[in-house]
């Protein structure tokens, strides 16, 4: 059901309040990444999320799962997925296309909705951005030491997130903006198998 007018102006200021918490450290809880690698030091589960599941969450997904296998972790297991209601939908083409540069195959990837199941056998939940931050918290608290955010991984710091620790949702944008988006996906992603691998 479409929101009013109000209502979704009523959201923009959530998010925006959010974001402005997130960036002053009143939100510290999705930033603390010690407490994801502490989670994982005997193996574990990592769930990527992100709004759809068709562009940013499935190729942190499928590029995670390379990284580890390259890396020799095999303790650690990957799955992804995004907001419910919004199940079985394809990658769009920018995203496919994209996601061969990193040698990742998205053709084949369907989207999954989100489930209480999949939040509890995971020991770190991955979020790309302020709207899916709230949108778990809202629809999951009691999963909330689990959320992190993944941009806060990064060491090499922002690309196109304007000096936070979000990565945007590039649904619907040009390939140009999927290329600098899945950059930051796949080097957070690298930072963290980096980590993972030099604890171990």
């Amino acid at each position: 059901m479409a929101r009013s007018l109000p209502e979704q102006a009523v959201n923009r200021l959530g998010v925006e309040f959010d974001r402005l918490r997130l960036r002053t450290g009143r939100i510290p809880e999705p930033l603390e990444i010690q407490r994801a690698f502490e989670a994982l030091d005997d193996g574990g589960h990592v769930l990527m999320l992100c709004a759809g599941n068709i562009c940013r969450s499935p190729l942190a997904h499928y590029y995670l799962e390379r990284r580890l296998e390259e890396a020799g972790i095999d303790d650690i297991t990957v799955d992804s997925a995004g907001m419910a209601g919004r199940g079985g939908r394809p990658s769009p083409t920018n995203a496919v296309s994209v996601a061969t540069e990193h040698d990742v195959d998205l053709s084949p990837h369907r989207s999954q909705d989100v489930t209480a199941q999949l939040l509890a056998d995971a020991d770190v939940a991955f979020l790309m951005d302020i709207r899916n931050y709230r949108y778990y918290m809202r629809e999951f608290p009691e999963y909330a030491h689990k959320f992190f955010f993944l941009g806060a991984v990064s060491t090499r710091g922002p690309a196109y997130r304007d000096g936070d620790d979000e990565i945007i949702d590039p649904e619907g944008e040009s390939e140009a903006t999927f290329r600098l988006i899945y950059d930051e996906v796949t080097q957070a992603v690298d930072d963290f198998v980096d980590a993972l691998a030099a604890r171990r």
